[in-house]
């Protein structure tokens, strides 16, 4: 499931991510991360960015997505290239499928657990010092 252009080669970018009652806005312009108009911190918001770019698929199953518990949607080259991904669980692992595509693909419960913690970790950039 890896995208053929890395996510940091586009200048601007957003990434949108809802997992149960939690859900993340992030968009770049530039160096700087927003998100819902608060800077945030580089740092946090890369290693999420990596998290996203580095999503592969272990299998490639033929059934076995159910309800979707997480969505992430990326739009890059200026909102002209929009990806949602659909990702549910299925026993240990979870099962991804991209928005009007047939396709399956399993994501291992670590890579899922990754994907998660760099998001509750995303935090505001720390104030200018003065």
């Amino acid at each position: 499931m890896q995208s053929p252009v890395p996510l940091r080669a586009f200048i601007r970018f957003q990434a949108e991510l809802h997992d149960g009652s939690k859900s993340y806005f992030l968009t770049r312009g530039g160096s700087d991360w927003w998100s819902n108009g608060t800077k945030m911190d580089p740092g946090t918001v890369s290693a999420l960015v990596d998290k996203i770019r580095d999503l592969s698929a272990s299998k490639f199953p033929q059934t076995g997505f159910t309800a979707p518990s997480m969505e992430l949607t990326v739009a890059s080259d200026g909102s002209k290239r929009i990806e949602k991904v659909l990702i549910s669980k299925n026993s240990d692992n979870f099962v991804a499928k991209r928005e009007n595509e047939p396709t399956l693909y399993q994501l291992s419960a670590s890579i899922t657990a990754d994907l998660q913690k760099a998001a509750a970790e995303l935090k505001p950039a720390p104030a200018p010092r003065k």
